[in-house]
C-alpha cells in the first residue's frame, strides 16, 4: 500500500501561498515562467517533503517546471478534460 500524499500542516491550513508580484510595480508576472520561479521561491519550506510538480498543459507546465526545479522536485504532467456546462457547451 502506498504511503498517502502530504497534506499541510494545520498551521499552514487557510494561508495564501501566494507568490509576490514582479518587482517592477505593476504587480503582473513577466512570464509563466517567472511567475513559476517567484511560486518555487515562496514554496521552499516545502521542498523537504519531497513533493511531486504536476503541470496542466495550455499554460501550467512552464510554470509546473519552474517550481518543480527550484524545489528539485520531479514534474509530471496531469492531462484534464474539459467539461462542458449546459449554458457553456465549450
Amino acid at each position: 500500500m502506498s504511503a498517502r500524499p502530504q497534506v499541510a500542516s494545520p498551521s499552514r491550513v487557510g494561508q495564501s501561498t501566494r507568490a509576490p508580484h514582479s518587482t517592477d510595480g505593476t504587480g503582473i508576472y513577466l512570464d509563466r515562467r517567472d511567475a513559476g520561479r517567484q511560486l518555487g521561491a515562496a514554496l521552499q519550506h516545502l521542498a523537504a517533503t519531497q513533493p511531486v510538480i504536476l503541470g496542466l498543459p495550455r499554460g501550467g507546465i512552464p510554470v509546473a517546471h519552474e517550481v518543480a526545479t527550484a524545489l528539485g522536485a520531479p514534474l509530471d504532467v496531469l492531462v484534464v478534460r474539459k467539461i462542458g456546462a449546459p449554458s457553456n457547451p465549450a
